[in-house]
């Protein structure tokens, strides 16, 4: 079974489907709600387990009252848990989702933990064939960085958004996939963010750009690849489902432009479903 480690945040998405955005100071009947497990890193986890493969997934939760939650829900996608800080009492990361029932578009509110309160990162596992990190725990994902280039693992760049102090680790990073809305320091364009990524030394960068088609550069060499069209319903982790299954598919056939190709048909589909996981369980997906 393929081994993949994801090192990032794991949050209570609290999700609250309406038929209409709220305007200010008014109130909304809400038409449904959903109370997950959620956050770049932990979605993709769960896709890469969904597929068939075997998921480990380095994060941040600590000792609060949704403890017991969140490790539930990871448990019956057998994600297995790494906290880093599961000895601190600390509130945990909360998302709330106001997702419209008219065309699936979502707005987010997060908070984040401070990664200044972790004490260590001699707990990172070693027993991995590929790694993606979302970003939000750089000190993590440069150690992990480290023993990826050792023993010759796979890195894999979840470039949602620019963090701070991704510039520790990207020198690591073999795969960057990354939405239009990530801008390093000075970048303004597509063909902007291509280049700093290449001067980093990253040859295989795909560039996301929601329901148009994908750039992809191999090796110096730029294509498109088309994406599939669906009638949307959720949009919600879209982007983490694609690097979920960017990560199964590369491990399972070592094609870039292949699991590119197929990251965006598990993507697109799980558009059509709510939440992150609904997809998996429909049977008339077949990847």
């Amino acid at each position: 079974m393929m081994k993949g480690l994801f090192v990032g945040i794991c949050t209570v998405d609290i999700q609250l489907y309406l038929n209409e955005y709220p305007a200010s100071n008014s109130k909304n009947k809400v038409f449904s709600t959903r109370i997950d497990t959620g956050g770049p890193a932990t979605n993709a986890a769960n896709t890469f387990s969904l597929l068939g493969g075997k998921a480990s997934l380095v994060t941040m939760i600590g000792r609060n009252e949704f403890r017991r939650f969140m490790l539930n829900k990871l448990s019956e996608n057998n994600i297995k848990v790494i906290d880093m800080i599961d000895d601190i009492n600390s509130p945990p990361d909360v998302s709330v989702i106001i997702s419209s029932l008219k065309n699936g578009e979502r707005t987010v509110l997060a908070s984040h933990l401070s990664e200044d309160i972790l004490r260590t990162v001699e707990k990172i596992p070693k027993g991995f064939e590929i790694c993606l990190v979302d970003g939000f725990l750089a000190d993590i994902a440069e150690r992990v960085g480290s023993v990826a280039e050792q023993s010759g693992k796979i890195m894999v760049l979840d470039g949602g958004s620019w963090k701070p102090r991704m510039e520790k680790y990207l020198k690591y990073i073999d795969y960057a996939v990354c939405s239009s809305d990530f801008y390093p320091p000075g970048c303004k364009t597509i063909d902007e963010i291509i280049s700093f990524m290449r001067e980093e030394g990253i040859k295989n960068i795909a560039i996301t750009r929601g329901e148009k088609s994908i750039i992809a550069v191999e090796n110096g060499s730029k294509i498109e690849i088309p994406v599939n069209k669906v009638n949307t319903v959720d949009t919600l982790g879209a982007g983490d489902v694609f690097h979920g299954a960017f990560c199964y598919y590369l491990l399972r056939e070592y094609n870039f432009v292949s699991a590119l190709k197929q990251a965006s048909n598990v993507a697109t589909e799980s558009c059509k479903y709510y939440g992150t996981k609904e997809w998996s369980s429909h049977s008339n997906i077949s990847f």
